[in-house]
C-alpha cells in the first residue's frame, strides 16, 4: 500500500511517498529544491545519496544544503529555476 506523508525539512513542507516494493520513502525533489538558492554548489550524486539517507539520518542532507537555502520561496524566477533544476536532480543515471 502506498502511503503519502508530509515531512518537514528546515520548517518547510516536503511531500513523501512510501514505496512498499523497495521498502523506503521517496521525497519530492521539487519540494526540497524549491528552498535551494544556489544549485551550482550541489553535486547531483551527493544530493541523491543524501536524499536516500534522509529518512534514517537527515544530517547529510542538512549539511549539504544548509548554506544554499533561501526564504525567498515567493520569488517567481527562483521558483521556476527550482522546477527546472528538480528535473535534473530527479533523473536517475
Amino acid at each position: 500500500m502506498i502511503k503519502h506523508s508530509i515531512r518537514y525539512f528546515l520548517n518547510k513542507q516536503i511531500r513523501a511517498i512510501w514505496d512498499p516494493n523497495k521498502n523506503k520513502w521517496w521525497y519530492s525533489a521539487t519540494d526540497v529544491i524549491m528552498v535551494i538558492k544556489n544549485f551550482t554548489n550541489i553535486e547531483k550524486i551527493d544530493y541523491q545519496k543524501a536524499m536516500s539517507e534522509s529518512p534514517i539520518d537527515s544530517k547529510r542532507i542538512y549539511s549539504l544544503l544548509k548554506n544554499e537555502l533561501t526564504i525567498e520561496i515567493e520569488n517567481r524566477e527562483l521558483f521556476l529555476k527550482g522546477i527546472d533544476c528538480s528535473h535534473y536532480y530527479e533523473e536517475v543515471e
